[in-house]
């Protein structure tokens, strides 16, 4: 009977972990750093690799993915089935390692806690890598430790094709097998099979590995503007809360601080008194990973795979603590909270409100209300991809007016009369995340010199971190105008 219910459970489990991750999957247009992963996937692979080498933090093998996945269409809801299914994949599989590490509750509580935790919900949404790497970087483990007790060709076969495959997707998938390694050391386990093993490993990766000095060059001149000890305060957020819950919302995160502080305690404790050999693993993967967050290039989702041994040793404390379902309820409303801002799209509440750009919305209306002899100046970047531009607002606009790139290092404001002379209405596109400054000397220019007859602007948001300056600051992300001469 107890069996029968465990079952239940799962597939209750995974029923909701698969409603939350295709519920409105391609109601967002893409974000910025979809666009990457489509105009990579749309490159030959050739010059796909060339670029990421050079440009590009990560290996080639999602972008692979990415350029095979568009041959069969490229709506948002097609190309994100790809994340969806490997975050829903992750839910099982957290309670197979679960139970495996401890005990089938634990599997459980873990494979519930993945389904409910709204970072994991967030990727498992977006075109990106996150999704797959945590999906490999689980079976990496499961197969690991399968190892460590029972040898068997089959187990050795698996860890070295799944270890292939996380070092082609990530270049912060190296700690897996760092953690594996120092473990086998720690524990003298590091046999004759396990040098031949590295031995391949290492075989098989040195054709990126070799690429690896030019993207550490491009990764090192990225800066980040928070300070480190916040960035360490911001991971633990991220990890247990996501990026749907504004950090200053404190009736969300005083109780949420106390509740993880008090399960991750609550689950160190037990891992203590198990005295699993295995549990030297999940330290491992605890406390490692974070060595990488003073790196300028960290950002929070770099590391989100390895939240998992967080959010297990949080399942541990759940399992083992007295009043484990009031904690739990807790957690699912804490989690509910910021999955609700998610899904309705909450601007004050988004630490990244570029992902909730309407460029579908705006390229349509565009697409419709403009004429051929219409002229648009955009103040987004391009790309050229075979002998045509890729920005996010042409990937969405339709319409036959002429689009002009207006960033300043392509356009003078001088040259302006002349481009306009036989155009009859011009539309600007204002982008004020990409160059604030520049857009509002644009904007200036056209204000000052052509008549304004409409204008329409989207998603005033706060920027979160003046607040750690003590300040509160606002602005508008995007803007369209419309002028007449």
């Amino acid at each position: 009977m107890e069996n029968r219910k465990n079952v239940f459970l799962v597939y209750l489990i995974l029923g909701i972990g698969i409603f939350l991750r295709f519920y409105r999957l391609g109601k967002l247009c893409f974000w910025c750093d979809e666009f990457l992963a489509i105009f990579l996937g749309e490159k030959p692979i050739s010059l796909m690799v060339e670029y990421i080498t050079f440009k590009d933090a990560h290996p080639p093998l999602f972008y692979l993915i990415v350029h095979f996945l568009l041959k069969g269409g490229n709506s948002e809801f097609y190309l994100r089935l790809f994340p969806a299914f490997f975050g829903i994949l992750c839910i099982p599989l957290a309670y197979i390692l679960g139970k495996e590490l401890l005990n089938e509750k634990t599997g459980l509580i873990f494979s519930l806690i993945i389904a409910l935790n709204p970072a994991h919900v967030l990727w498992a949404q977006i075109l990106k890598s996150y999704t797959f790497f945590t999906f490999f970087l689980l079976v990496s483990f499961y197969f690991f430790l399968k190892i460590i007790k029972r040898e068997k060709i089959t187990y050795w076969v698996f860890l070295f094709l799944v270890n292939i495959i996380l070092l082609y997707t990530h270049n912060f998938s190296f700690l897996v097998i760092v953690i594996q390694g120092i473990y086998l050391i720690f524990k003298k386990k590091l046999t004759k099979k396990w040098i031949f093993y590295y031995f391949f490993l290492l075989f098989a990766y040195f054709p990126w590995l070799l690429r690896i000095p030019s993207q550490l060059k491009f990764t090192l001149g990225v800066r980040r503007q928070i300070p480190l000890i916040f960035r360490y305060f911001y991971i633990f957020f991220y990890f247990f809360l996501g990026e749907t819950v504004n950090p200053f919302n404190f009736y969300v995160i005083c109780p949420a601080v106390i509740v993880f502080s008090t399960l991750i305690f609550k689950g160190m404790i037990e891992l203590k008194e198990l005295k699993r050999e295995e549990n030297f693993v999940v330290y491992l993967g605890l406390f490692l990973p974070l060595s990488l967050v003073p790196f300028p290039s960290t950002v929070p989702q770099n590391l989100l795979p390895y939240s998992v041994f967080w959010l297990f040793l949080i399942s541990v404390g759940i399992s083992e603590i007295k009043y484990q379902r009031i904690f739990l309820s807790i957690i699912i409303f804490i989690f509910s909270i910021s999955n609700f801002f998610h899904f309705t799209g909450r601007v004050s509440q988004f630490h990244d409100v570029s992902k909730l750009v309407p460029y579908r919305e705006i390229g349509k209306f565009m697409s419709i209300i403009t004429e051929p002899e219409d002229i648009i100046f955009s103040t987004e970047k391009r790309q050229l991809l075979r002998n045509r531009t890729f920005s996010p607002f042409e990937w969405y606009y339709r319409g036959k007016a002429t689009v002009i790139e207006a960033i300043p290092e392509k356009l003078k404001i001088e040259d302006i009369p002349e481009i306009v002379e036989n155009h009859k209405r011009i539309w600007v596109f204002f982008d004020y995340n990409e160059n604030p400054s520049w857009s509002e000397v644009l904007k200036k220019y056209f204000e000052s010199n052509y008549k304004k007859v409409w204008s329409e602007k989207y998603l005033y948001n706060e920027k979160l971190l003046s607040r750690l300056k003590g300040k509160k600051e606002y602005t508008w992300f995007a803007e369209i105008c419309v002028f007449e001469k």
